[in-house]
């Protein structure tokens, strides 16, 4: 059917040619082809928990983790803190050689403060054990970390 060791060109225009008769035979087997890829997407299992992420099963830091949920209450631990800062103009800088800067909108000065403030609070933090409340001369986020 094929010349497979002629002119490129012409084996494609041979092929054109038969998809061209018979369209719906090439429709088939087009569709039969995507339907069999995309049915592989019914057996994708998507990790979202970070744990299963960055973990590995047998790492020392995993199976004390599971050690500790399972013989007392789950402990989460957040890290960092994302802020992203919406809604606020750019800031302009006038640099001493006469050109100015633009800043992104994480350099407004208001929105500095507010992270500033908003920090402070977390240091701050407290620990409520049975209504009674422990504070700097106890637990602390301070004493706790360090």
């Amino acid at each position: 059917m094929f010349d497979i060791k002629g002119d490129p060109l012409l084996n494609i225009l041979i092929l054109f040619t038969v998809c061209a008769r018979r369209p719906y035979v090439v429709l088939l087997c087009g569709a039969i082809v995507a339907s069999i890829l995309a049915s592989g997407i019914s057996i994708i299992d998507i990790t979202t928990d970070p744990v299963e992420l960055w973990a590995s099963p047998t790492s020392r830091s995993r199976i004390e983790k599971e050690y500790y949920d399972s013989h007392f209450e789950p402990f989460y631990r957040t890290e960092q803190i994302i802020i992203h800062a919406t809604g606020l103009p750019d800031v302009v800088h006038n640099a001493t050689s006469g050109h100015t800067i633009t800043f992104g909108p994480v350099f407004n000065r208001d929105f500095l403060l507010e992270v500033k403030r908003i920090q402070d609070k977390i240091r701050n933090l407290s620990l409520i054990v049975s209504f009674i409340v422990i504070s700097r001369n106890g637990f602390s986020l301070h004493t706790l970390c360090s």
